[in-house]
């Protein structure tokens, strides 16, 4: 069940929603941007002192981040489909949405196929400029191997 807090401004009730949705449009441009394997594309949606968390590792700010993806592409060129579902957003405050979601993924390499999914614990900001994540978390649970 959803609600709406009437407590709110008709000035903040616009941000909130206006924020939640630009949280929303960054999810798919992140996974456009994935897909692609765009490595400035994803740089780009982060903050510059973001933070991105994976399994037993945290890479802070644009660079590490970079590295992180430049890395992880090189190691698996394999072509690949994101898929973005379950989203659910809170409002943190003016300018800031904490974003909960599943994704699913497609692989296709040379000699086999993948299906994986997870979840992504997202912070998005919006405040100052275009939507951006502050601290972006994936959490893979399942990847299966296809021949």
């Amino acid at each position: 069940m959803s609600t709406i807090s009437t407590d709110l401004t008709t000035e903040e009730r616009l941000d909130r929603l206006e924020s939640i949705e630009a949280a929303r449009e960054i999810l798919a441009r992140y996974a456009d941007a994935c897909d692609a394997q765009d490595l400035e594309g994803v740089v780009n949606l982060f903050a510059p002192d973001c933070a991105l968390d994976v399994p037993d590792q945290t890479y802070r700010g644009a660079d590490e981040v970079r590295a992180f993806y430049r890395q992880a592409w090189e190691a698996d060129p394999s072509q690949k489909s994101h898929f973005i579902t379950n989203v659910k957003t809170r409002w943190l405050g003016s300018g800031r949405v904490a974003v909960d979601c599943y994704f699913l993924y497609t692989a296709a390499g040379d000699a086999t196929s993948v299906l994986g999914w997870g979840e992504y614990q997202d912070v998005v900001s919006t405040a100052g400029g275009p939507a951006c994540f502050e601290r972006k978390a994936i959490k893979i649970r399942r990847a299966w191997e296809l021949s």
